[in-house]
């Protein structure tokens, strides 16, 4: 409709869409349109299920990694920490109602801190300090991106448990990094 220039019948379409989908929450977490639809689509489904979804996000126009890797580094974090509420919730040993937490935080040009902690009573079980799947058996495939990246950018991804809450973390310096021009 665009390419034709009908923008009366674009105008109808958008009107028609809006109204079918007025369950959907405009929510604004970044002027970065990638980390916005993440962030967007896992506080959607995490309200859905019950689980309490904070953010807090401090990102310039210009990211240090592209888009691509951001989206593996945050869609697999957000997606195992919605997945552990999801089971927080139904447990019995569950102390209180789940929460996902994420921080986004780049320093100028230098680093990229990304920490998504989410409530787990049950301590994640570990194997030669890699995370044991609760998908399939074996280590996680999504912890084990989430370290490559931030090996390619001269960082460190840390996953730890305490107290109930489950801590993911990574920070990335990608100047050091061999990837720095990208």
């Amino acid at each position: 409709m665009v390419n034709r220039g009908d923008l009366d019948g674009l105008k109808q379409y958008i009107e028609e869409y809006d109204s079918k989908h007025t369950d959907v929450i405009d929510r604004s977490y970044s002027s970065n349109s990638t980390v916005n639809a993440l962030l967007s689509f896992y506080a959607d489904n995490s309200e859905k299920l019950g689980i309490k979804f904070n953010a807090s996000i401090k990102l310039p126009d210009k990211l240090l990694i592209p888009d691509t890797e951001l989206c593996v580094l945050l869609g697999n974090l957000l997606e195992n920490a919605v997945e552990a509420c999801t089971h927080e919730k139904a447990s019995a040993d569950a102390v209180s109602d789940p929460l996902i937490r994420v921080i986004i935080i780049q320093n100028g040009t230098s680093n990229l801190t990304i920490a998504v902690d989410n409530s787990c009573s049950r301590k994640p079980m570990w194997h030669d300090n890699e995370l044991i799947s609760t998908k399939h058996s074996g280590n996680g495939i999504g912890t084990e991106s989430i370290r490559y990246i931030a090996g390619l950018y001269d960082g460190e991804a840390r996953f730890e448990w305490h107290d109930g809450i489950f801590y993911a973390s990574v920070m990335l310096n990608p100047q050091g990094s061999v990837c720095q021009n990208h």
